[in-house]
């Protein structure tokens, strides 16, 4: 328990009068990792070795090689093992062939992998990861269409993708700026049958939008509007799309997104109320973002100081300053939570921006008497 000084101290008193027994020698090579002492690393793993090793033993030999970057070492016991490879050992030495830029080799070894899998029917040696590893080494080196490829191998296989996958391939086409390749992507997405619920989908919405590729989100929103799953997606995919259209200054579409979530019975948050308001001040529709707070207020949603200055930021944006100073002076008593000088100052510049100075030097008095002090 972290007292490897104290390990290598017996280890080196009693080391030719230690048996090669497969705990104690893992207790030392954890210890030699730990420290990150590579020769003693090396000797250890030796000894342990000549243990009485167990197929799930040997994961601490591919940290090891792994640790010591033998590569040989590693494949070595991969083949050994065989089908007896798991997942993890797999990864280890996936990743020690992306780390030394092998990525031929890397590939080849996932193939292999596959291979072992044929021989026994419950052995599973190729996991998401595996591939998730290759394909960070393909985007670091430019190899856009090749972790195309490799992500179609991947489906093919019965492999399910997960966001990390999805996130790997998006930023690697917007980075080259292969934008032919997102469409592509979009389009195996769409027709590959590899999403068979909203949560699926919701994943490559999400990483769309992440990836500034808003159109292709949308369209794999449409997409997953007509299949009708069972399930929803969570409140994320809804509150990034809204935020996005919102950054757009599309706040029809925003608008038309909110009544699918809440038709989907998912209830917006005071996040997606905080866009929501956003878009309707760009827009200066008044009107909107007062029935928007209103119902969200009255469903139970507690609002966050963010919201309550995008609030006032509106009013002000339309001119209702008197509606802007009613809602600080009313916001303790309603809501327990005292406004901030950050508040009263929204409400102040929107008088000043206007040449309302009487109703902004009202505001200011209004601070003083709550106790507020003013900031610079």
């Amino acid at each position: 328990r972290k007292q490897f000084a104290t390990c290598f101290v017996l280890h080196d008193l009693f080391s030719m009068r230690l048996p090669s027994d497969r705990v104690v020698f893992s207790c030392l090579l954890n210890a030699a990792l730990e420290v990150g002492d590579g020769a003693r690393t090396a000797a250890t793993l030796e000894r342990y070795l000549r243990a009485d090793l167990e197929a799930q033993d040997c994961v601490l030999v591919f940290r090891a090689y792994s640790a010591l970057g033998d590569v040989d070492g590693s494949e070595a016991m991969f083949r050994k093992l065989g089908a007896k490879t798991t997942p993890l050992m797999l990864n280890l030495l996936l990743s020690q062939c992306t780390s030394s830029n092998d990525l031929e080799r890397g590939l080849a070894l996932l193939r292999d992998a596959h291979e072992f899998e044929k021989t026994d029917s419950q052995a599973t040696v190729v996991d998401c990861a595996s591939y998730n590893t290759l394909l960070k080494g393909l985007a670091s080196t430019g190899r856009s269409r090749e972790a195309f490829e490799l992500f179609q191998d991947m489906t093919k296989q019965g492999l399910e993708p997960n966001e990390i996958t999805f996130s790997i391939l998006v930023d690697t086409f917007t980075g080259e700026k292969r934008m032919d390749m997102v469409a592509q992507f979009t389009s195996a997405i769409k027709s590959g049958g590899r999403c068979t619920t909203a949560a699926a989908f919701a994943q490559y919405i999400k990483v769309m939008i992440r990836a500034g590729c808003l159109s292709s989100a949308l369209e794999l929103y449409q997409d997953l509007k007509r299949r009708g799953f069972a399930d929803q997606p969570d409140i994320a995919m809804y509150s990034m799309l809204i935020k996005a259209l919102v950054d757009q200054r599309d706040l029809a579409l925003a608008t038309v997104v909110l009544e699918d979530m809440k038709a989907a019975g998912v209830q917006p948050d005071d996040l997606v109320l905080t866009h929501m308001l956003e878009g309707c001040r760009h827009a200066a529709d008044h009107g909107l973002g007062k029935r928007l707070f209103a119902e969200v207020l009255a469903s139970g949603v507690e609002p966050s100081d963010i919201t309550l200055v995008t609030m006032l930021k509106l009013h002000g944006r339309c001119g209702a300053h008197q509606e802007a100073y009613d809602l600080v002076a009313s916001w303790e008593a309603e809501r327990g939570q005292a406004p901030s000088v950050v508040h009263y100052t929204c409400v102040i510049s929107g008088c000043l921006r206007t040449r309302h100075y009487e109703q902004a030097w009202r505001a200011f008095g209004l601070m003083r008497a709550r106790g507020v002090r003013p900031d610079e």
